[in-house]
């Protein structure tokens, strides 16, 4: 991310009479910012950084557009609000590395970001909130590496990112909620060692991702049902589904509108995971197709996936599976429960796989009858 220098000085802005700024700085004390006062449009960036106390955001509380990017960084104040009227930032909308920021708010009125919105690296924020409006990002949503964390929340008329939704590495997160608009993300979905998350909710009405992953999330008992979900991928790339090592995962459901995965389709090292179902409309996977090491192969009669049921919906001609089929960890006496849909697409694949969970049996030591 390029942040612009402090080479123009603040005495060099034009202060129109229509109330716009014809570009927008490097600021770093409330004397700078003064100029701000009554402001209604930046035509350029504005960068706030350097911060070594309280900010006085009351001088942009005119602010409605600001048309290149918006950075703050590297500043030591606690909270950031009061842009309540501000609608539209025109390049990247980043507030990352502030060591003392512990909330963020007063963005209602926020509509668009045209490139990335991302919040990093904040090591004491502990609130984000005030996006009600947010309908669009043209680039990522990046919520990372904010360690203190607890709660994201309040992004519910987001409809669209164009990019990636990655929400990763926020130590003590707990719960994800409140994207219940959203409906396509073109790139990765994406929420990954959240240690200490046990709920994610509120994606309903999402249709389509381009990677979808939920990963390594260590409290994570349940996955969301996703019942809109139809499409992960492209015709332009592989689009691969994941869940994996998320350690305390019992049950995976839902899916019951996922029609494709153009890539591959895995679900490995949920270590409790004793039931999958749902996926009853799932007709192709482009890649690999694999469910193993699942239910703590190390007891594997006391742990492991007792039930997977659904999958009614391969197609058989072409094979639903056009990549390869690895089933391991499945309790021996429930193989059977697997839909016949899956049975049937064991035949013809290549580095076909069966290993029922007691170790030593082999795939002709399973009856199966078609």
């Amino acid at each position: 991310m390029h942040i612009p220098t402090k080479e123009v000085e603040t005495d060099t802005i034009v202060f129109n009479s229509d109330g716009t700024i014809l570009s927008g700085l490097f600021f770093s004390t409330n004397e700078e910012l003064k100029i701000f006062r009554g402001c209604t449009k930046i035509n350029g960036d504005l960068v706030i950084s350097g911060f070594t106390g309280e900010i006085d955001f009351s001088v942009f509380d005119c602010l409605q557009e600001i048309t290149g990017n918006f950075y703050i960084t590297n500043n030591t104040f606690e909270k950031i609000s009061r842009f309540e009227k501000l609608e539209t930032v025109g390049g990247y909308f980043a507030i990352y590395s502030n060591a003392e920021l512990r909330s963020i708010s007063g963005f209602n009125m926020l509509k668009i970001v045209v490139e990335t919105f991302e919040s990093n690296n904040n090591s004491k924020l502990i609130t984000i909130s005030g996006f009600k409006n947010l309908e669009r990002v043209d680039g990522d949503f990046k919520i990372t590496n904010n360690v203190k964390l607890e709660e994201i929340s309040e992004f519910e008329s987001l409809r669209v990112i164009v990019k990636h939704l990655s929400i990763y590495s926020n130590l003590v997160l707990k719960k994800i909620s409140g994207f219940v608009k959203l409906e396509r993300v073109i790139a990765n979905f994406e929420i990954f060692n959240n240690k200490k998350i046990i709920t994610i909710s509120g994606f309903g009405a999402l249709l389509s991702v381009g990677f979808f992953q939920i990963v390594g999330n260590e409290l994570l008992t349940t996955i969301p049902d996703f019942e809109k979900l139809e499409i992960v991928g492209t015709n332009q790339f592989l689009g691969y589904f994941r869940l994996n090592n998320n350690a305390e995962l019992t049950e995976i459901s839902g899916f019951v509108a996922l029609r494709r995965v153009h890539g591959y389709f895995e679900i490995f090292n949920n270590v409790l995971l004793t039931r999958i179902s749902g996926f009853v409309n799932l007709e192709t996977v482009g890649g690999y197709f694999s469910i193993y090491q699942n239910g703590g192969n190390v007891t594997p009669l006391n742990n492991i996936v007792l039930t997977v049921s659904g999958f009614g919906s391969f197609t058989a001609v072409p094979k639903g599976i056009t990549g390869a089929l690895t089933l391991e960890g499945i309790a021996t006496d429930k193989l059977l429960s697997i839909s016949q849909a899956i049975i049937d697409n064991m035949t013809n694949i290549p580095n076909f796989t069966l290993t029922p969970a007691i170790f030593g049996v082999t795939v002709t030591d399973v009856e199966i009858t078609l």
